[in-house]
């Protein structure tokens, strides 16, 4: 389970990148240079991937105050990579500001502002979905580059050294639910667990994810992974009632839980 340092440390990571594939162009008009078969410059990558990361982590996690014009990112054209810099090096600043005052508790409350397509995750879930859009479009402009220049060489883009400094993470807590169930009914109750169940669980904002085991012919046990014990506590209060109430109403008979919570002190 990742904390703020490790988003921001990716973050900053792929941003670094970004500016020195730019400075790998060997001038201003090649970064925007059309290529057949791809649909975005680099000049128009490394706009959009500023604005993105300006708007979601610097200004509606940090309040920075950035106001985006996302269909400039993609229609503007012939942009200076002096200018295509400064904006990659003003995101940085405002994720890495955002990131470092913002409180880990709010990792696993709702994301604070609104989502496309009115999806609703959690804010490290969003977080996480930020990073690898980042990354993504990043592969895209060291293509772009590529293609342009004919130059194949790497501008050292996704370098794990750049993920120095961020501690191994070694804590986190454990929400287990283990059900006991009776001979025969295992079919039905794996698939009212799965996908429905277990995904209602985690799609509370509690949870960072879980994972299913079967025992033996008669066990399953769900292990569910919180950031701290309150966020166990937040589902144990808040929502725990009404989806233990759906699974009475499932399995009226035939099925018992047990529950645990767990500190993880380590990994191997």
């Amino acid at each position: 389970m990742f904390g703020t340092d490790v988003v921001a440390a990716a973050i900053r990571r792929e941003l670094a990148a970004l500016r020195a594939e730019l400075a790998a162009y060997p001038d201003d008009a090649s970064c925007f240079r059309d290529v057949p078969g791809m649909p975005n410059s680099g000049g128009t990558l490394a706009r959009h991937c500023a604005g993105n990361v300006r708007h979601y982590v610097g200004h509606v996690l940090g309040g920075s105050g950035y106001v985006r014009d996302r269909e400039a990112e993609f229609s503007a054209r012939s942009v200076p990579r002096r200018d295509l810099d400064d904006a990659l090096s003003a995101a940085d600043r405002e994720a890495t500001a955002a990131l470092t005052r913002l409180d880990p508790a709010r990792l696993d409350a709702p994301w604070p502002g609104p989502l496309p397509e009115g999806v609703a995750y959690s804010a490290r879930t969003f977080l996480q979905h930020l990073t690898s859009h980042l990354a993504y479009h990043l592969g895209q402009l060291d293509y772009h580059r590529r293609a342009v220049t004919g130059d194949a060489r790497s501008a050292g883009a996704m370098a794990i050294g750049g993920l120095a400094g961020v501690a191994p993470t070694t804590t986190g807590v454990t929400y287990e639910v283990t059900a006991t169930v009776r001979e025969g009914l295992l079919p039905a109750y794996l698939a009212w667990l799965l996908p429905d169940h277990a995904a209602e669980v985690v799609a509370t904002g509690c949870f960072s994810g879980a994972t299913v085991t079967q025992l033996d012919a008669t066990r399953v046990r769900v292990t569910y992974l919180a950031a701290d014990r309150a966020a166990v506590e937040r589902y144990v209060a808040s929502f725990a009632p009404a989806l233990r109430a759906k699974g009475l109403a499932a399995f009226p008979d035939g099925v018992t839980w047990s529950r645990e919570i767990g500190t993880i002190v380590g990994h191997a």
